[in-house]
């Protein structure tokens, strides 16, 4: 993997540092900040409780329940993940704006998914957990397609879709994923240890969202030809190549 001599590998993207200060601050308002009852009240208020949601209460936790984590441990875990693999997304999309609601959309699939599967239940859903994965699922297209290079116009392109399963580097990637977010929810094991936190089925919605929907946020990288990076030479043109027959 090559990567430019110019580009900040220490420096994180400015839509990373805000999630994550976002996140921090929320952590430190409801565990050091708020009073006990009023910080336990609003807690509930904002995470994901599915039998709360299919009677059409509480539609902002939707969102909200991406920015609640059970303890340091779990915020630790989710954050290191975003800055490692959300920031060479969100340096691929450039716009700090356009990643944001990239996220926030995986982070909506994800635990929707998850509802799907738990529709019933009262137990309080929280965590980054499926925004975090749906990165993963991001950097799968263009992680395992060729170097790696500082200039937007230059960097790798995405793997197509219908290439993921056939590249073999990226398809033992997905299958490992999957397997392993399959197995920790068969032996119930969550995030750093803490028993309300986002599930395996909220994690491989927000993995195969970021796989599905990132080419619709980010900006085509060029060609050397001068055409959008996503399509072979010739392609963006819509013209045939033909023999040269000077």
């Amino acid at each position: 993997m090559k990567i430019s001599k110019n580009e900040p590998i220490l420096k994180a993207p400015s839509a990373i540092l805000f999630l994550i200060g976002l996140m921090v601050i929320i952590h430190i308002t409801f565990n050091k900040i708020l009073p006990p009852e009023l910080g336990v009240s609003l807690f509930l208020k904002m995470a994901f409780v599915p039998a709360d949601f299919s009677q059409g209460h509480k539609l902002w936790t939707l969102v909200s329940y991406a920015f609640l984590h059970a303890s340091w441990e779990h915020l630790l875990m989710n954050m290191v993940w975003l800055l490692a693999f959300g920031s060479a997304v969100a340096k691929r999309m450039g716009n700090a704006k356009i990643y944001l609601l990239f996220f926030l959309i995986c982070c909506v699939i994800a635990i929707q998914v998850q509802f799907f599967f738990s529709q019933e239940t009262s137990v309080p859903i929280i965590g980054a957990s499926g925004g975090v994965a749906a990165m993963l699922g991001a950097a799968a297209r263009f992680a395992f397609s060729g170097d790696i290079l500082a200039s937007s116009n230059r960097r790798t392109r995405l793997l197509p879709l219908r290439k993921v399963f056939t590249n073999g580097t990226t398809l033992v990637f997905v299958l490992l994923w999957v397997v392993l977010n399959v197995l920790f929810g068969l032996i119930s094991v969550s995030p750093g240890g803490a028993s309300v936190s986002v599930a395996w089925q909220a994690h491989l919605g927000g993995f195969f969202a970021g796989l599905l929907l990132v080419g619709w946020f980010e900006n085509p990288p060029l060609s050397p030809s001068g055409g959008p990076g996503n399509v072979d030479f010739g392609e963006w043109s819509g013209a045939r190549t033909h023999k040269n027959k000077r």
